[in-house]
């Protein structure tokens, strides 16, 4: 019994120390907060860097020169919505970002200028401004630092388009098999899409492709290239979002 004893006293004196050994809670709030500097990205170019900070109790873009302080740091954007992430152009003339609307969950994607003037930042130009739709960006090509590729559901809103933009302002480039829904099945179609990208991905990223392409397929191609000055967003209809082929991009 005496032995028993001991050994409940023993227990109980080394819970009593581990529990006095633990460190001190951390406040819940701590843990939602937004960090001071988050997602720090260097230039193309190294020569900015950026990074997300609270401006006027909001998530935003903020830049300085590599070799300053952060305390030199200025803020590059001035958005009402928290910005999640943030990106640089390939060629360190532009920084990109996405933003949703009130939290419909509809990001578009934004351009600014780091070197333009501005009051208190520069202005940003939406690259996607249509409608409730969802844009995020697939890829910035490295041989056409000045273009972005990014994907649109303006056709359709489960499905994304895939879309060529020039950061400068210019059209964007789009291929579109109104036979189709998601993704490409009929084998023309198919070979034709092939036959697209490894265009596409020759001229940015250089490599080999195959020249020789059957007339066949080259008509298909031609037919499902779209001419995005030709073609616009159509009203919505019935409750549902009708659309053209494709749509001008800015």
């Amino acid at each position: 019994m005496k032995t028993a004893f001991t050994c409940c006293a023993v227990v109980s004196l080394l819970a009593s120390m581990a529990w006095a050994q633990q460190p001190p809670i951390v406040d819940r709030a701590e843990f939602i907060s937004d960090p001071e500097i988050s997602y720090a990205s260097l230039s193309p170019d190294s020569q900015y860097m950026t990074f997300l900070k609270l401006y006027k109790d909001v998530r935003n873009v903020w830049i300085k020169k590599r070799s300053e302080p952060f305390e030199k740091a200025r803020p590059l954007t001035a958005e009402m919505r928290p910005i999640r992430a943030h990106r640089w152009s390939r060629d360190s003339k532009y920084v990109l970002y996405e933003r949703d609307t009130g939290g419909d969950e509809n990001y578009h994607i934004y351009v600014v200028d780091p070197k333009a003037p501005g009051h208190p930042v520069p202005a940003a130009r939406d690259l996607t401004p249509f409608e409730k739709v969802r844009a995020f960006i697939v890829a910035a090509p490295i041989k056409t630092p000045n273009e972005i590729v990014v994907g649109i559901n303006d056709r359709d809103p489960k499905l994304h388009d895939v879309y060529r933009i020039n950061l400068q302002g210019k059209q964007a480039e789009y291929v579109c098999a109104p036979d189709e829904g998601h993704g490409f099945d009929g084998r023309e179609n198919r070979i034709a899409m092939f036959v697209a990208m490894e265009r596409f991905f020759a001229k940015h990223l250089g490599g080999r492709l195959q020249q020789d392409v059957p007339e066949a397929i080259q008509k298909r191609l031609d037919a499902i290239t779209v001419n995005v000055n030709d073609v616009a967003l159509a009203p919505a209809t019935e409750g549902k979002k009708a659309a053209s082929h494709g749509t001008t991009a800015p």
